[in-house]
């Protein structure tokens, strides 16, 4: 499993169900307000987002995951990258996409992230695969 420079790259991560219930919290709200006080015409953006990885840690997740010894997970330098996954995926893996659920968290209280982490899931695929 390949990561691009050092891996330090963070990405943020959600949950497909943490999405829905976010939408869900969401339109709720705004069918309680008048139209006026509605978020959706503030134009806010919402991020069903629970935590930040490193892509160095994903990738020995991943390794672990489908059998590989951690240390399978190796960092490569960007023509590398380009070279494997073309230069859209090389670039875009060797960027930060880092965003906050904080405007969700505080916009809605009642919404937090409670589905499985990636990171939970891939050490629960890893364990199972021993």
């Amino acid at each position: 499993a390949w990561y691009v420079g050092t891996g330090r790259q963070r990405w943020s991560c959600g949950h497909v169900d943490d999405l829905a219930a976010l939408v869900v919290a969401a339109l709720q709200d705004a069918a309680s307000r008048p139209r006026a006080l509605s978020r959706f015409e503030e134009g806010r953006v919402y991020n069903a987002v629970g935590a930040a990885l490193p892509l160095r840690d994903v990738a020995a997740m991943v390794a672990a995951a489908v059998g590989l010894e951690t240390d399978a997970a190796a960092g490569v330098d960007l023509a590398t990258a380009t070279d494997a996954w073309g230069p859209f995926w090389a670039s875009y893996l060797s960027t930060n996409l880092w965003l906050s659920g904080d405007l969700a968290r505080r916009d809605f209280p009642s919404w937090e992230p409670r589905s499985p982490s990636l990171d939970a899931v891939l050490r629960d695929w890893s364990s199972q695969q021993q």
